[in-house]
């Protein structure tokens, strides 16, 4: 089926796309004006932003390397902000967020005090309502918020390879 799907994209986005296959999944890289397109394929179930796929050579685990290899690590995420601002147009054009994704400081913090504002009240009316069953969904649906929208999401980092660090220092680090 990935040879199916490597065909589709190739006749509805670009005869010239360069993709590569793997097993249950195809992955290709394509102008932010295309999204549309991959959205209307029919051979593609889930679609997933990747920003960017590096490796990383990690000394023996040793004190001294913990921090370098954090660094090598900053420094990786510093160089590949093109990357980074490319997958978030998409991600922003693919979920129709109405939110900014570079807000100043004083935006974030206004748009955190009224989240948790929001986030207070609703857990009060749960409270009220507390016969009332409510249905838990994951997540909000970011196409429902508005510019005062806090940006959240996930970030996924497959590590591999004998390495000092661990996922909190990372996503401490890179924030």
């Amino acid at each position: 089926f990935e040879w199916q799907a490597i065909d589709e994209c190739k006749s509805k986005i670009s005869p010239n796309l360069w993709a590569v296959k793997d097993r249950g999944k195809i992955f290709f890289n394509i102008n932010v004006d295309d999204v549309e397109k991959i959205q209307a394929l029919r051979s593609i179930d889930n679609i997933y932003v990747v920003a960017n796929i590096e490796y990383f050579k990690y000394a023996d685990k040793t004190e001294e390397d913990e921090e370098s290899q954090l660094l090598m690590f900053k420094e990786s995420i510093n160089e590949n902000r093109d990357h980074m601002k490319k997958s978030l147009e998409i991600w922003k054009k693919m979920t129709h967020f109405p939110g900014k994704l570079y807000p100043s400081m004083e935006e974030y913090e206004a748009a955190k005090t009224l989240h948790e504002v929001e986030k207070e009240k609703i857990k009060n009316e749960k409270i009220e309502n507390d016969n009332v069953k409510m249905v838990a969904s994951r997540g909000c649906d970011p196409a429902e918020g508005n510019e005062s929208t806090v940006l959240s999401f996930r970030v996924t980092c497959e590590r591999t390879g004998n390495h000092k660090f661990d996922s909190n220092q990372i996503a401490s680090l890179i924030g």
